[in-house]
């Protein structure tokens, strides 16, 4: 019996191909049937690549809202599983399951702020639906958590590189011995303002005298602020306001006006503290 070897050759290669594709011609990669739709609040494919698979960006500490497009009059039930690298995330929900109620109406929202653990792990939701007739259907969505310029700003040293009077038409204020000042900003609300080795003498005779202690950001997100008090007079805090004008994860730029009419100009004059991220 004669054996054709292209055909033996052909048959392995497209059994090898199946064992890495899986050859699933009767699964469309991108179909939604027997799936539960998600999508954002606003609309928004969040599809991606096979059967029940969706995929969404999110920074840390800003709150996603997916709506799960399966009215609560045809499901008996709605869970949803959080998982971080594959493992079920026991801090989510009831241990790792948050059950909907069943009264959801047409869509239900599910919302998530992802905190600073989720940056740069494997977090996926399961949306799991058990159907009036008794079938249950699934959908993942896998959460890709990138750190925000909020959530960044305990982990940088922020370098004072320039001081602009803006009202001045925008003239550098920063002195020679302040350029090697830098503020640490913690995690847990505290703050220190370092001057460097070119410090109490000159224009930096009386650094040291005031000591920032806390820091935080409005819930509007437009305001730094920051409380300070004179060394002799440590129960009198002061507080300063400042626009956020620019906020990146290695750039910061805060606005604040100051009353300097005892000098005789304004009670407005505003100034931009710049200041660049570096390793802490």
């Amino acid at each position: 019996m004669k054996i054709n070897i292209q055909k033996v050759f052909a048959g392995l290669f497209l059994c090898s191909a199946c064992m890495f594709t899986g050859c699933e011609d009767d699964i469309p990669s991108n179909s939604n049937e027997q799936a539960i739709p998600l999508r954002t609040a606003e609309g928004s494919d969040l599809k991606a690549p096979g059967r029940g698979q969706y995929a969404l960006e999110a920074l840390s500490g800003d709150e996603v809202s997916v709506l799960v497009d399966i009215p609560s009059s045809s499901v008996r039930s709605l869970t949803i599983t959080k998982t971080v690298n594959l493992e079920v995330d026991p801090t989510f929900g009831e241990n790792g399951v948050l059950t909907v109620p069943a009264s959801y109406g047409d869509a239900y929202t599910f919302t998530y702020a992802p905190p600073v653990s989720d940056i740069d792990q494997l977090v996926g939701f399961t949306f799991t639906a058990e159907r009036s007739d008794g079938l249950s259907i699934t959908s993942d969505l896998t959460l890709i958590v990138t750190l925000s310029p909020r959530d960044n700003i305990p982990f940088r040293r922020w370098n004072l590189v320039s001081r602009l009077w803006v009202d001045a038409d925008n003239a550098e204020d920063l002195k020679d011995c302040e350029k090697d000042n830098y503020y640490l900003f913690n995690s847990d609300g505290t703050m220190s303002l370092n001057f460097g080795t070119n410090t109490g003498s000159g224009d930096c005779a009386l650094d040291g005298l005031t000591v920032y202690h806390e820091w935080e950001i409005s819930e509007d997100g437009e305001s730094f602020i920051m409380r300070r008090y004179n060394v002799f007079t440590p129960d009198v805090i002061e507080t300063e306001v400042y626009r956020i004008a620019v906020l990146t994860t290695t750039r910061m730029e805060l606005e604040i006006d100051l009353d300097l009419s005892v000098f005789g100009l304004s009670t407005e004059e505003t100034f931009r503290y710049i200041m660049q991220a570096g390793p802490k």
